[in-house]
């Protein structure tokens, strides 16, 4: 998943990464930083701040940082 964050932010694509989520994958989003879209409830958004957020977390994980 960190590889397609990356991806979406190297591509400069502005705005907001939308994903339409089954239920049992739902709190795997959630965790990276996904937020619950009120008018559809299996979609999914992750803001730029958010994605930048998930990757600094992997790769202080990794001890890359």
């Amino acid at each position: 998943m960190s590889e397609i964050v990356q991806e979406i932010i190297d591509t400069e694509i502005e705005g907001l990464t939308k994903v339409l989520s089954i239920d049992r994958a739902k709190e795997f989003y959630l965790d990276i930083g996904f937020q619950e879209n009120p008018d559809y409830p299996r979609e999914l958004i992750l803001t730029k701040e958010a994605a930048l957020a998930f990757l600094e977390d992997q790769l202080h994980r990794r001890g890359e940082r």
